[in-house]
């Protein structure tokens, strides 16, 4: 998550809102996370990524539309 946000950075000159939340809440999560087990642990994680995903998709839909014409 943090690679992408970096190469977003630097090839757009923008940061990812929605990649930008998911890795500070993934980040938050950690001491959370430690207590689980690794299979909650992993299960979290892959929900938030699907969050993004979901987001992103919903979000740029409309701009997708208008360049694919």
């Amino acid at each position: 998550m943090a690679g992408l946000l970096l190469f977003g950075r630097i090839m757009l000159r923008a940061w990812g809102g929605f990649r930008l939340a998911a890795l500070c809440l993934v980040l938050a999560a950690v001491p959370a996370a430690s207590r689980l087990s690794l299979v909650a642990a992993l299960a979290g994680v892959v929900v938030v990524l699907a969050a993004v995903a979901a987001a992103e998709t919903w979000w740029y839909a409309e701009l997708r539309r208008r360049v694919r014409g």
